[in-house]
């Protein structure tokens, strides 16, 4: 009975990682398509060349992009 409750734990949490992933939108800045959380104040992703989610390459602070330095 333990293993089925650690099943039904992990689904939980997969389904939580694909909402969390549907809460972004895409925003352009400088010509260039991010996927970002808020407008205002959020998180910056890169859209891959499949049009995916990709790493996080700033922030969105008070509106205005700060992007992560390599």
């Amino acid at each position: 009975d333990n293993d089925e409750v650690v099943e039904e734990e992990e689904a939980t949490e997969v389904v939580e990682e694909e909402e969390e992933a549907e809460e972004v939108f895409e925003i352009e800045i400088d010509d260039v398509t991010y996927y970002a959380t808020d407008e205002n104040n959020g998180i910056l992703y890169e859209v891959t060349k499949d049009g995916d989610l990709g790493k996080q390459v700033g922030i969105i602070k008070d509106g205005e992009p700060i992007f992560d330095e390599e």
